[in-house]
């Protein structure tokens, strides 16, 4: 098996179902940003979010 850098983790079920979650209410809960301010606050585009939760949903079936 390879070994991790010292920066890097390696994610179990409970942490991508809290990282899906948050980035779900974020995206999508009642006090969901506007998308400049989640640019802003998040680092990436709505879309990209939103990509990236598809992917990890799609990886975790």
């Amino acid at each position: 098996m390879a070994r991790l850098a010292a920066d890097q983790y390696v994610l179990g079920a409970d942490d991508v179902l809290a990282i899906v979650n948050a980035l779900g209410e974020v995206l999508d809960g009642p006090d969901a940003m506007d998308d400049p301010e989640f640019r802003l606050r998040i680092g990436v585009s709505r879309t990209a979010a939103r990509q990236a939760v598809q992917g990890i949903r799609g990886a975790r079936s």
